[in-house]
């Protein structure tokens, strides 16, 4: 969703997923698939 709706608050991207989750949700999710990402890279 944060490619597609690069302008959306965290709140806005929240309310589009099923079921919805507040801003701490989505930040938490999205700080964990950057660290996952990260480690990724390392590896490669």
């Amino acid at each position: 969703l944060r490619i597609q709706y690069k302008e959306a608050t965290l709140k806005e991207l929240g309310e589009m997923l099923y079921p919805p989750i507040g801003k701490s949700g989505v930040n938490h999710r999205l700080r964990k698939l950057q660290n996952i990402a990260e480690n990724l890279k390392k590896n490669m």
